[in-house]
């Protein structure tokens, strides 16, 4: 056999060799190759969730925000400021937390609705609880982020004491003025992220 055949041969080898590989490659990184590009897919269709501080100059429902305030502080909780999302004059929030019970508060002046209100906890593990008094969307949300829609008349104190008895057992987040706009984002991002995994499939 001459020297051009035998590298002609050895040429036609090693592309075997390399499809192989690569086809081996495939079925065993496949499904991990495709959840990263999905991932990224996902990540391209999110706007990056930022919880900005700011100065609210003007509420929808000045008179309800002020009650809300005015219990939450009564009720235990501390203020920690207002906020906007992805600087947006239409979402505004005033924050609040309770340390003792590892609670955020937000009281919401979302697209000029009347004042909701949000409780959240979050966990070590990444899991998160969150009471809303919004109207439930029935929509799916991932398995570790459990919200309860409050559908009845209750005090703040009462939304508290019934989020701490219905609460998952594990590891809470401490809260603070300087984690909650991070934990907010987070976990709105895994949420939207979530989303739209379920709507690519």
């Amino acid at each position: 056999m001459q020297k051009e055949e035998v590298t002609e041969h050895l040429g036609k080898v090693v592309k075997i060799l390399l499809i192989i590989g690569i086809v081996a490659a495939l079925f065993l990184f496949g499904p991990a190759i495709k959840k990263g590009l999905l991932n990224l897919v996902y990540k391209s269709m999110q706007a990056d969730i930022r919880i900005s501080p700011t100065t609210i100059e003007e509420w929808a429902r000045p008179d309800a925000v002020e009650v809300f305030s005015a219990e939450l502080i009564e009720c235990g909780f501390e203020p920690i400021g207002d906020f906007t999302i992805n600087q947006s004059s239409r979402v505004k929030i005033r924050a609040f937390m309770h340390q003792d019970h590892n609670i955020y508060a937000m009281i919401y002046d979302k697209y000029h609705t009347p004042a909701l209100l949000d409780f959240y906890s979050f966990y070590e593990d990444g899991r998160s609880v969150r009471y809303s008094t919004a109207k439930n969307p029935h929509k799916g949300k991932p398995d570790n982020k459990i919200i309860w829609y409050i559908e009845e008349p209750l005090s703040i104190q009462e939304i508290v004491d019934k989020m701490v008895a219905r609460r998952p057992e594990g590891i809470l987040l401490p809260v603070s003025a300087e984690a909650f706009p991070t934990s907010l984002e987070r976990d709105m991002e895994e949420i939207s992220l979530w989303e739209s995994g379920e709507f690519m499939q």
